[in-house]
């Protein structure tokens, strides 16, 4: 496959990122890895066929993958900030391109580690692949890769709105004491707070102001209650005793008067 640079985007002594176009016209991101060995473990790490196509360039090995023009996530998230659902939208979003890719974990790490994250026209999340790969670590697991995207989340939440607070808190916690294993950990608990906060404004409802009529009404409803009451306990008495008790205390004080 031949292939015609159009630019370089990093070098450093483990691999150089370029932007090429090949000859159908489709650019591609390049990673031009000078050493075998690197390469060969990276193309090795569990996660399967993660890149496009790989070419054999002399003595290195070039990865392709699709070119992106750039829209990093976190400078166009800004112009997002409508509302907690278009923001909630793009968390989901991220921790989605996270388990949808594919990737191996040492790669996705990498990639999260160094924010390397484009934010679409449509709200979705990429990756851009324009990262450094002498700080790729292939021991890093998946809770590893979980803790990371909830780092960038909490990261992007400080940026957002009230709404976000109780969620923040609720992060925070969880990233701190390490509880996150699983990106749909972190999924259920954006969606648990998102029904907490449908259900607050109900909750929190505020009483309409009473006006002078109503407040006579009330007071009317509260004697009619009460006489109510006091009706049921001498009917109930006059049931029981033949006679109402009441009246008989009256009585009795009126004898010993005399």
């Amino acid at each position: 496959m031949e292939l015609r640079e159009l630019g370089v985007l990093r070098e450093d002594m483990f691999s150089t990122v370029r932007v090429c176009e090949g000859e159908d016209g489709e650019r591609y991101t390049v990673w031009d890895m000078k050493q075998q060995e690197a390469a060969r473990k990276l193309m090795q790490m569990e996660g399967g066929f993660f890149y496009s196509r790989c070419v054999q360039k002399g003595e290195h090995m070039w990865i392709l993958f699709p070119y992106e023009e750039p829209r990093p996530l976190f400078r166009f998230y800004k112009g997002a900030l409508e509302n907690w659902e278009e923001r909630k939208r793009i968390y989901e979003n991220l921790i989605k391109a996270c388990w949808e890719q594919k990737l191996p974990f040492p790669v996705l790490y990498l990639l999260l580690a160094e924010k390397s994250l484009n934010l679409k026209a449509d709200g979705s999340v990429s990756f851009c692949y324009n990262v450094s790969l002498k700080r790729l670590d292939g021991e890093r697991r998946e809770d590893d890769c979980v803790q990371a995207c909830v780092s960038l989340i909490l990261e992007l939440m400080q940026q957002g709105g009230k709404e976000e607070k109780a969620c923040y808190a609720l992060l925070h916690k969880k990233r701190r004491r390490n509880i996150y294993r699983k990106f749909d950990e972190v999924i259920e608990d954006l969606n648990l707070i998102d029904g907490r906060k449908r259900l607050r404004p109900f909750v929190h409802m505020k009483r309409p102001e009473q006006t002078a009529v109503d407040r006579i009404f009330r007071r009317i409803f509260v004697l009619a209650a009460v006489l109510a009451v006091a009706a049921l306990v001498l009917f109930v008495s006059q049931v029981l005793f033949g006679d109402l008790p009441l009246f008989r205390i009256f009585s009795f004080s009126f004898i010993l008067e005399k």
